[in-house]
């Protein structure tokens, strides 16, 4: 049984991911985990001093906990809709037996360094382009699960209508991050009627070591079944992000799976890389892993 963790921070975002995390495991036979990092109030008092009263702290943390529980019930209830609309039955615990099922949890603390620690036996972890720009925490904790985990991540725009069965784009420059992410999503790979493994022509080695590479990424694949269309993509003065987004629309990718920050995110960045410009523009679902 697989795991799709779905992060949830009690605020209006969560619908879109609980829906759309219930829609990809509908369509895989995966286990859906709602997971709600609650916040603790030792990681948001204010620092105060002996200048303020009792009354006063004791007065913010009640209405810091009235938030805090607001924001739970709001998450749990959020999901649990998405899972009745999705006819999935809401297990207790996965060992159940069920596979296309989901289970609400909660835990208390920093919220995205408990989302990065629960990804670590998760397959996938699932953020939404929206959750990430408007949610400091799923910004956060997508970057930790990607770099500091080094665990997959599925970032899904609001209004993708997400079909397994579509094709999928490889964005495959030989690099180690690519391979992480080839490796992670073969479960997706398997299921697309169509695999397309792109190379910009001015982002691959040449010579012997690029065919190798590329070579190898066939013969890998093939091990599992999942047959592949290789096509080198020229740049024609476009960053790679565009180049790669005009293939994926030629395709008509679903999904692209890249390696996420090879360069360094700091780097990319100040000096802007392919993983951030294929962030920020982002017009279909993304497969990243570092």
């Amino acid at each position: 049984m697989s795991r799709l963790l779905v992060p949830l921070v009690g605020t209006d975002v969560d619908a879109d991911a609980s829906r759309l995390a219930f829609r990809i495991a509908a369509q895989m036979n995966w286990f859906v985990e709602g997971f709600h990092a609650r916040s603790s109030l030792t990681h948001i008092m204010p620092a105060m001093g002996e200048g303020y009263a009792v009354g006063m702290m004791a007065q913010f943390s009640e209405a810091a906990t009235e938030t805090l529980d607001a924001q739970a019930r709001n998450a749990e209830e959020v999901f649990a809709a998405a899972a009745r609309a999705a006819n999935a039955p809401l297990a207790a615990d996965p060992a159940d037996g069920l596979r296309f099922a989901g289970r609400y949890t909660q835990e208390e603390g920093h919220p995205a360094d408990l989302i990065a620690r629960r990804s670590r036996l998760s397959d996938v972890t699932v953020f939404t382009t929206t959750g990430r720009a408007d949610s400091f925490t799923l910004g956060d904790a997508m970057i930790d699960v990607l770099l500091a985990e080094r665990q997959p991540v599925l970032l899904l725009q609001p209004d993708a209508a997400y079909d397994a069965t579509a094709p999928v784009l490889i964005a495959w420059d030989g690099s180690a991050e690519a391979a992480a992410a080839v490796r992670a999503a073969r479960p997706f790979l398997a299921k697309a009627r169509e695999v397309v493994v792109a190379q910009v022509e001015d982002d691959i080695e040449t010579g012997e070591r690029a065919l190798a590479d590329c070579r190898n990424i066939v013969e890998y694949l093939a091990l599992s079944g999942i047959g592949v269309r290789v096509e080198k993509v020229a740049r024609d003065g476009q960053t790679t992000a565009a180049a790669l987004y005009d293939c994926a629309k030629g395709c008509a990718a679903a999904l692209v799976v890249m390696g996420a920050y090879g360069h360094g995110r700091l780097r990319e960045r100040l000096l802007g890389g392919v993983t951030v410009r294929m962030i920020d523009a982002a017009p279909g679902p993304l497969f990243l892993a570092h």
